[in-house]
């Protein structure tokens, strides 16, 4: 028969093991650092560039919005108002997708303008 352990031993075999187990934990959260420190450049260089183009799709909206409000303004039927804010109840799209359907919708309303001779047609029209 095995010789029974007193408390203090048992105490001390789980403290151990519990020693053993927080150790693991802290070489795992270790090498987890190290690795999220690594990849934090490259995602710091896609953040800034996510913004870059943020900046760059609100100018191109804001450049059509004013062209339309500049062909328009002899409107006088027309009420004007400030470019409105970004719809975000829109579903989840690329931002290419988001440029070219801003690109289009201005191509679309500068021809339905042209078919009904608001602006004048381009040279060579």
């Amino acid at each position: 028969m095995s010789d029974p352990i007193s408390a203090t031993e048992r105490y001390k075999e789980i403290a151990g093991w519990l020693d053993e187990a927080v150790g693991r934990l802290r070489e795992q959260d270790r090498e987890k650092v190290a690795e999220l420190t690594a990849r934090l450049p490259e995602t710091q260089r896609l953040v800034d560039e996510a913004a870059a183009r943020e900046r760059a799709t609100r100018a191109g909206v804001r450049t059509h919005w004013e062209a339309v409000v500049e062909d328009l303004f002899h409107e006088r039927w027309m009420a004007m108002t400030p470019l409105p804010r970004p719809n975000e109840s829109v579903p989840q799209h690329e931002l290419n997708y988001y440029d070219a359907e801003v690109g289009r919708t201005y191509e679309e309303l500068v021809e339905a303008m042209r078919k009904r001779s608001i602006i004048p047609r381009r040279r060579g029209e």
